[in-house]
């Protein structure tokens, strides 16, 4: 892998944990995750699509957390790689 993409990887991950500890943003999920379910409590017994699209809309918001989560353990993999690589271009350098 060459290294623009890991550092893109890296990049990427410091942002996506950025992200998941803002609190704006964490508001704005918790919102969203208690309009769904008040939206589900309170549909009526022949409202079955509507159910389907809280139960959706939850599952979206929970994808996105993982998918931002897996970005953040991803960085720190490309960083240990990197950080391998040029501890062996050191020794090799240094032989």
């Amino acid at each position: 892998m060459n290294d623009e993409l890991s550092q893109h990887k890296i990049n990427r991950g410091h942002r996506a944990r950025q992200l998941l500890s803002d609190p704006t943003l964490n508001e704005a999920f918790e919102s969203l995750l208690a309009d769904a379910d008040e939206a589900r409590e309170q549909s009526k017994p022949d409202e079955t699509l509507l159910r389907e699209e809280c139960h959706r809309a939850k599952k979206s918001i929970e994808a996105l957390r993982k998918k931002l989560a897996f970005w953040g353990s991803d960085a720190d993999i490309e960083q240990k790689h990197l950080d391998e690589l040029q501890a062996k271009k050191e020794t090799a350098d240094v032989a």
